[in-house]
């Protein structure tokens, strides 16, 4: 069940426009499906919208996951400071802001075109916003509460003393919209009449009117593992955690799953539906007779193969100890069976499960093609802080040897990849996706792990610098930071790395809810020494109302989005 509340800021005002006004006006607009059209309009504060050609319709942008906007020719070096840059508006919305927010230009809607940006909560709304405005009225709400139907305490959930996601748990994952069918799919996990259950959303872009009725997730796998039942392993929304974002490719919607807090029985599920009708289509459990390695990857998505379409994810810690599944793995996947076709596991897995340093907590990126003599690359990392890059076409597999968690666990020259930096050159573990970005004389990687600076890495035929090439002054706490990098092309003097910093309230821990408000940074993209904007630095205009962990901003068309624990704040020229 969803509702919708339809509430059309006019050009010079606010309206509410009633509901089924809203609909009859769609159907003579929009028809079956959503419109672009192809002129700009202004901002409030005078900025010039750009062409509008600039979508973000995924996590980390795009299906490589580099978090990288190549398109963007407002913000650049010298125009972001905090004299010229700062927040433009905040909207309020319902709860936390655990998805990154999505961007589509010019969607005709009821009410005419916008462009607007979308955003899911913990308490089970998507809301599409004017990114134009500053008013505080939304396009359209959906809720998909209702009438003995919430978003899930987390007192529901957990059962320990970690309490990862609070206080309720609703959307976590990032949808994926399709800009063809202007379809926004979404997963929630609500309360219906007392019973934990997880559905997928298809939600028109243009009005938040669902699609198609919403289909309830379920699954099961034959299997000896956890939670087994008769030989039987059945999905359980309650102890899986729709953490990932959502992949589209060719008509088919990926779902990937881990866990909340570790409270079994949980396993890592890969579900795939059809995006017309989402009706099931395939179904993978990593670990069917044993338990754990969930899909999670810091909120990332899983990436696709540009030479063979094959999908990748990186798996956390299983319920064994010595190598017998596929827990603390990177695996490649057929698009269309969901069959492993390859993987790698670090010799050290054994001892990665024991220490809860599981490799999926930072997310896998695919590097563009690389001169030397592996010229298709992936780069991965977990808590334990290692940065592996490893060759597309053999990913490295298993190398056994004895005593993994002795003298030689130190050790980078035993698994079989292309690259393997060891630990110590980033912080006390990696739960981010780093970021990419191919510079007008060289190609760098971010990563701002936990409690290390941001740094920056030069990717030279395939082979990452030993020692960062730059870094930030400031720290990064608990848990680390998701960067993304902004540029018009490789242009000189554009290229921008945008994070928001944790507020300093959390341990090393990675179960810990940091409190606080944050901060929105930007640095120069070839030599982060250089900050060119911190949204502490007029606190009064700027600052973060709140910090939600793993948070990713968006930027698009001179502006960056940023989700926090009860807002979308919106930043511009």
């Amino acid at each position: 069940m969803s509702s919708v509340v339809y509430l059309a800021p006019r050009r010079g005002g606010a309206r509410i426009v009633a509901l089924s006004l809203i609909l009859a006006t769609a159907l003579a607009l929009v028809g079956a499906s959503t419109l672009f059209v192809g002129t700009a309009h202004a901002f409030t504060n005078g900025f010039v919208a750009a062409p509008a050609n600039t979508s973000i319709l995924m996590q980390k942008y795009n299906t490589a996951r580099t978090g990288w906007n190549a398109n963007e020719t407002h913000l650049t070096t010298a125009s972001v400071n905090s004299t010229n840059f700062g927040r433009l508006t905040s909207y309020p919305v319902d709860g936390q802001v655990y998805a990154q927010p999505l961007f589509v230009p010019n969607v005709v809607t009821p009410a005419g075109p916008y462009n607007l940006v979308f955003v899911a909560t913990e308490h089970d709304s998507v809301y599409a916003f004017d990114a134009d405005h500053q008013s505080a009225t939304p396009i359209w709400h959906t809720s998909f509460a209702g009438p003995n139907i919430s978003s899930v305490p987390y007192q529901q959930i957990y059962s320990g003393g970690f309490h990862d996601i609070q206080p309720e748990i609703g959307i976590t994952g990032t949808p994926v919209i399709d800009a063809a069918t202007g379809t926004l799919y979404v997963v929630a996990l609500t309360v219906d009449n007392g019973t934990i259950v997880s559905h997928l959303h298809a939600l028109s872009i243009a009005t938040g009117q669902e699609k198609i009725a919403p289909m309830l997730i379920t699954a099961s796998v034959a299997g000896t593992g956890d939670g087994n039942v008769n030989g039987t392993i059945t999905f359980n929304p309650k102890t899986q955690n729709q953490r990932m974002g959502l992949l589209l490719l060719n008509n088919i919607i990926y779902i990937g799953f881990a866990s909340f807090a570790d409270e079994y029985p949980y396993h890592g599920w890969v579900l795939t539906y059809d995006a017309q009708t989402l009706q099931p289509k395939a179904t993978l459990n990593i670990t069917p007779d044993s338990s754990g390695a969930g899909i999670w990857d810091d909120g990332n998505s899983f990436v696709v193969d540009p030479q063979d379409g094959g999908i990748y994810v990186a798996t956390g810690n299983s319920g064994e100890g010595p190598h017998s599944d596929n827990g603390n793995t990177v695996l490649k996947l057929n698009p269309v069976t969901l069959e492993v076709e390859d993987y790698f596991t670090p010799f050290n897995t054994e001892c990665l499960n024991d220490l809860d340093r599981d490799l999926g907590s930072g997310g896998v990126i695919l590097l563009p093609t690389q001169n030397g003599p592996h010229p298709y690359e992936l780069l991965a990392g977990g808590k334990e802080g290692r940065i592996y890059l490893l060759d597309r076409t053999n990913l490295g597999k298993f190398t056994a040897v004895s005593d993994p968690c002795g003298p030689v666990e130190s050790q980078t020259n035993i698994d079989k990849v292309v690259q393997e930096l060891p630990v110590g050159v980033v912080g006390s573990g990696i739960y981010s996706t780093p970021a990419f970005w191919q510079g007008p004389t060289s190609s760098y990687v971010y990563e701002a792990s936990n409690g290390d600076f941001l740094k920056a890495f030069r990717l030279t035929d395939g082979q990452l610098s030993t020692t960062p090439t730059s870094q930030t002054p400031e720290t990064f706490n608990y848990p680390g930071g998701n960067a993304v990098v902004s540029s018009n092309g490789s242009t000189a003097n554009t290229g921008i790395v945008w994070i928001i910093s944790p507020p300093g309230s959390c341990p090393v821990n990675d179960h810990c809810n940091p409190s606080g408000s944050g901060a929105l940074r930007a640095y120069d993209a070839t030599d982060l020494s250089n900050e060119l904007y911190s949204s502490t630095q007029i606190a009064d205009r700027d600052g973060l109302a709140s910090f939600v962990k793993f948070s990713v901003p968006a930027i698009a068309n001179g502006e960056v989005f940023v989700g926090t624990g009860n807002s979308l704040d919106i930043f511009g020229l």
